[in-house]
C-alpha cells in the first residue's frame, strides 16, 4: 500500500451526528438478539462512526470490509433514520412463484376439507393435501416447503384450527357461553 493509499484508508470519515433518540434506537438495535444481524451490524457501523471512528477502524472492529462501512455510512448520512439500514426493494432472490398460486395455497388451507379426503380417512389439511390440491386444481407441483412458507408468511396453520364437538347436553350453549 503506497502513501496515497494510506491516507484515504486513514481519513477520517464525515462523522455521523445522532440525536439523543436516534442514538438511543440504534443502541437498542445494535444490541438486539432477535433482530437480523446484518440490521444490527449496520446500527453498530453508524454507532461507531458518530463516535468518530475512522472507516478502517470500525471496519477491523466489525470484521468487515471498509467498502461496506463507507457504503452504510453514506446512506445513513443521506437518509438518517432506522428505514435506512434495511436493504433496498427488489434486492433479494426474485419469487419463483406467482402471488395468484400463493392465494390459491391460502384458499386451499382455509377451506373446509373436501368430502373426497374426509372419506380417505382424513380430518384436516396437511401440506401433502394441499400440494395435491393445487396439483389438481392449477396442474401445477409446489413443493412442501414452499406451502409452509407460504402460509407461514400468512400465519395460516390449518393444522391448528379450533372446533367444537357436538354436545347432546340442552344446556350446552348456555354453559360454553360462560367459558
Amino acid at each position: 500500500m503506497n502513501v496515497e493509499d494510506k491516507e484515504v484508508y486513514m481519513k477520517p470519515a464525515t462523522s455521523i451526528l445522532l440525536s439523543h433518540k436516534m442514538k438511543k434506537e440504534l443502541t437498542k438495535i445494535a444490541n438486539s438478539a432477535t433482530e437480523e444481524f446484518r440490521i444490527v451490524q449496520r446500527a453498530k457501523i453508524i454507532l461507531k462512526a458518530n463516535e468518530g471512528l475512522m472507516n478502517m477502524e470500525i471496519a477491523s472492529d466489525l470484521c468487515i470490509d471498509t467498502d461496506t462501512v463507507s457504503m452504510w455510512r453514506i446512506r445513513f448520512s443521506k437518509n438518517p433514520c432506522i428505514e435506512a439500514l434495511k436493504d433496498k426493494e427488489g434486492r433479494g432472490r426474485k419469487e419463483t412463484i406467482p402471488r395468484v398460486l400463493k392465494y390459491e395455497v391460502m384458499k386451499a388451507a382455509c377451506s373446509p376439507l373436501k368430502l373426497e379426503y374426509k372419506a380417505r380417512g382424513e380430518n384436516r389439511w396437511t401440506l401433502d393435501l394441499i400440494q395435491e390440491e393445487i396439483k389438481k386444481e392449477s396442474d401445477i407441483t409446489i413443493s412442501r416447503s414452499e406451502i409452509w412458507s407460504i402460509l407461514n408468511k400468512a400465519h395460516i396453520k390449518p393444522h391448528k384450527v379450533k372446533m367444537w364437538q357436538h354436545s347432546p347436553d340442552p344446556d350446552f350453549k348456555k354453559k360454553s357461553k360462560k367459558l
